[in-house]
């Protein structure tokens, strides 16, 4: 069986700079055992950048330009060293989620070849996590 799900847009792996629109660009078709038993909070997500080209997911798969980065939307509470969709000021980017405790805020840090500064932001700032990365898959080569 397959599951088709929505491709959303594109979230940029590097500064907060692609807009996010969500509306459906169209539909990955994915082997239902490739995907988590409950595919009902799914979207993704084409990966735009290099800023997180070392985050594993998982198995060593990481985010590389051009990648499919499958979402999952249900959770907006992200745990320290998630790796996340964050939408700031209607911008989406793929980060690297950690918790500041010590200066009250979140900082969203690239794992990348190249040099990316990390975001600071404040629980109060214009952000949301839009979801946490469960899944990559490889653009076709």
């Amino acid at each position: 069986m397959f599951y088709s799900i929505p491709i959303v847009g594109s979230a940029n792996c590097g500064p907060a700079n692609l807009f996010a629109n969500e509306r459906i660009e169209g539909y990955l078709k994915v082997s239902d055992k490739l995907l988590p038993r409950n595919k009902q909070h799914l979207y993704v997500l084409v990966a735009s950048g290099s800023s997180m080209n070392l985050a594993e997911v998982h198995e060593g798969l990481t985010i590389e330009n051009g990648d499919f980065v499958v979402i999952n939307s249900s959770y907006k509470k992200p745990k320290n060293g998630d790796i996340v969709v964050a939408v700031i000021d209607s911008m989406a980017t793929i980060k690297r989620y950690k918790e500041d405790k010590n200066h009250n805020r979140v900082i969203l840090e690239a794992e990348s070849t190249e040099n990316y500064l990390p975001i600071f932001l404040h629980e109060e700032d214009n952000f949301i996590i839009s979801g946490k990365v469960i899944d990559v898959i490889k653009k076709p080569e």
